[in-house]
């Protein structure tokens, strides 16, 4: 038997499932070649420039010279992150989840941004509970979800703008908004923002929403973009708690 005379399995034999996946893989390769294809070229034109002038055709100016340099590295670690990003969303295994102070990871997070907003010139307001019962979510997926959402924001708010965060309880869970003075999102946008490439993209790679909400919903949560009347727009984040163990299930 040739290669043309294996049967084909007819769309209806295949589960529905196996479909779904393989629209979400295309999908995906199709966000993902974009994403790759403009610091490819950016590469593609700075290297050009660079053989010009070191073959004495066009020399550049010093300055320039460093500025075409920076650029490439900067289109280098625009691919890295992507593939980063790309490997963690497509990563099968589950996570390890254990109980979680939220509170204590949101002053983390902000902790590791911290620096790109001082150098932004970036205004942070906070309002966070001083004691917060536990969550259950893996905590390094949880501290990059909050990492990926504060990025966001940062992108967003832009130099001298200014981002909100929020800790509250709700729904019998943790809730978390962090909004940021960036213009305001059309409707559809706000209902895939959490898709693959689908955040703008001077704002990440385009996985680090998909990546937060593949995170909080494999530990039962949710997250979404609410438009808040009269205000800014928000992530908002919802946790459910931990379950407490019965007194009866002590030794």
């Amino acid at each position: 038997m040739t290669v043309c005379d294996v049967p084909r399995a007819h769309p209806t034999t295949v589960p529905r499932f196996h479909w779904e996946r393989a629209r979400e893989l295309a999908q995906l390769g199709v966000g993902l070649a974009h994403e790759i294809r403009n610091p490819l070229h950016a590469l593609r034109i700075n290297l050009h420039t660079l053989r010009r002038s070191f073959g004495g055709r066009t020399p550049l100016p010093h300055d320039q010279l460093i500025a075409t340099i920076q650029e490439s590295d900067a289109s280098i670690d625009r691919i890295d992150e992507l593939m980063r990003d790309l490997l963690q969303f497509v990563d099968p295994s589950p996570g390890e989840p254990a109980d979680v102070d939220l509170v204590h990871e949101v002053r983390t997070a902000l902790s590791a941004v911290s620096g790109d907003l001082r150098q932004e010139h970036i205004t942070l307001n906070t309002s966070l509970l001083r004691k917060v019962p536990a969550i259950a979510i893996d905590p390094i997926r949880l501290r990059q979800a909050l990492v990926n959402l504060l990025t966001f924001a940062r992108h967003r708010a832009g130099r001298s703008g200014s981002i909100d965060v929020r800790v509250e309880q709700s729904e019998g869970g943790l809730q978390i908004a962090i909004g940021d003075s960036g213009p305001a999102l059309g409707e559809e946008k706000q209902a895939r923002l959490f898709e693959p490439f689908q955040a703008p993209a001077e704002t990440g790679s385009g996985l680090g929403l998909a990546l937060v909400q593949a995170y909080v919903e494999e530990a039962g949560g949710r997250v979404e973009w609410v438009t808040e009347t009269g205000r800014r727009g928000y992530s908002r984040l919802w946790l459910p708690l931990a379950p407490r163990e019965s007194k009866g299930d002590s030794p």
